[in-house]
């Protein structure tokens, strides 16, 4: 009877310590509407304080190119997806790069820099731009973004679920990856020439899926948008962004690769441009269609779909226009991290910080003329591009959203999905309710601040 009653007790105490972790862990998930709640007071006070400044400029536009090889000059951890558990790469099959495009006007200097990594890492971001403020290069200038190939490499990444999925931090990375990344910006600044530039986008609705595994009133993005670039040399440069994830080569290739992006640059660079980049698009919920007997098969037929569906025949150099450049660096406030682990309940903002660490949070805006680029710390859903895609044209604006801007803050979806139990509005829904509703008013926001 003792001894029952030993256990009874025992077992009140390990209940109640239960109890008590669960709600120093855990709290209700804030479902306050985002217009009720401090952070879209914050955002509001920071677009209203926003004025854009349409410079004056009297010499045609510059425009310059490089790129830099990242490839580890020995095998280390790659990142991607976190079944790897930061295993080390076993082969390169292509070598991965940052490639940088510079701009200039005579007044205004802007920068797109795209690396063929899964994100931007926030703490090579923050390197980065220290390096730039001590050369006098104004972080605000900078456009980064990712392709988001899943099979880079890894090291960067300092807590606990950076490491997951980047495997284990190495200090050595990060300093090496932002010394690349300014080694790009410099050598595209340093080769500028006179250029023309025409938007250009086509459909490519054959290569893209929404993977939110067949949930009813699902949409994509099948826009395949593009900067083109012709110079006085005749030399010419392709930007593109398309919203499929570079999710072709699954979690048991091994081997570092950019993904179907990489036989796209390669295969434009070789018959048809001499420099080419890539940036992920709204890739939140946009997935490619995987065709072929094996993985790198699967990776050239999607890179050849694209490639047949990009719009041809777009340069003409009749005239070398005076382009309006424009770049800004906003704040983008954001509800306290709350990530989803049941229905109603979500991690409480101290654990997700020891799991995830300090967020990285800012909203990248890049004007060329009538052609608008958004770059958002996060994975953004596709679903919400045909609203926005309509929006921008009633006010004369070609828009391109680009995710994994230097931050990262999760996934922003449909808000429609948001209590479905679903990868990415479950365990990658770092920031609460209404992101998508919010994410989308902000852009709406900028859109009517520039017009």
């Amino acid at each position: 009877m003792k001894i029952l009653k030993k256990i009874v007790n025992a077992f009140g105490y390990f209940s109640l310590f239960l109890l008590i972790l669960f709600f120093i862990s855990f709290k209700k998930l804030d479902r306050t509407s985002y217009k009720q709640t401090a952070h879209y007071k914050a955002w509001k006070k920071e677009i209203n304080a926003f004025s854009p400044i349409k410079t004056t400029f009297n010499s045609p536009t510059k425009v310059g190119w490089a790129k830099v090889n990242i490839t580890p000059p020995i095998k280390g951890p790659m990142a991607g997806y976190g079944k790897r558990r930061g295993k080390f790469f076993e082969a390169v099959h292509d070598s991965v790069f940052v490639r940088a495009m510079a701009f200039q006007n005579g007044v205004e200097n802007i920068f797109l820099v795209s690396a063929d990594m899964l994100i931007v890492p926030p703490n090579v971001t923050s390197i980065l731009f220290n390096k730039l403020d001590s050369i006098g290069i104004s972080t605000k200038s900078i456009h980064l973004s990712a392709t988001h190939t899943h099979n880079s490499l890894g090291g960067w990444g300092k807590s606990i679920t950076g490491k997951l999925f980047a495997g284990n931090y190495d200090q050595k990375v990060e300093l090496q990856l932002a010394s690349q990344f300014l080694k790009a910006i410099l050598s595209a600044k340093n080769n500028q020439i006179e250029a023309e530039i025409i938007y250009a986008e086509t459909l490519d609705k054959d290569d893209i899926q929404n993977r939110l595994n067949g949930v009813v009133g699902t949409t994509i993005d099948p826009e395949i948008r593009t900067i083109n670039i012709k110079r006085l040399d005749g030399s010419t440069a392709k930007f593109i962004t398309y919203a499929a994830h570079s999710t072709v080569l699954n979690s048991a290739t091994m081997q570092l690769s950019r993904d179907y992006s990489g036989v796209l640059i390669d295969s434009l660079e070789l018959k048809q441009v001499n420099f080419a980049m890539f940036m992920a698009g709204a890739v939140g919920s946009m997935g490619p269609i995987e065709k072929g007997t094996d993985d790198f098969d699967e990776v050239n037929n999607q890179a050849i779909g694209i490639l047949n569906h990009l719009p041809k025949n777009i340069y003409s150099l009749n005239k070398l226009e005076n382009i309006d450049l424009q770049s800004y660096k906003l704040a983008l406030p954001l509800r306290d991290p709350n990530p989803k682990i049941f229905k109603n309940w979500g991690l409480r903002p101290w654990l997700f910080k020891i799991l995830f660490g300090d967020e990285l949070s800012f909203l990248k805006i890049t004007k060329i003329n009538n052609t608008i680029l958004i770059g958002l710390p996060c994975d953004f859903s596709g679903e919400l591009m045909n609203k926005l895609d309509n929006y921008a044209k009633s006010k004369g604006f070609n828009l391109i959203v680009t995710s994994f801007n230097g931050g990262y803050i999760g996934y922003v979806t449909d808000d429609k999905h948001f209590d479905l139990d679903l990868y990415e509005t479950t365990t990658m829904a770092w920031f609460g309710t209404e992101n998508g509703a919010y994410f989308t008013e902000i852009i709406i926001d900028v859109l009517d601040k520039l017009s």
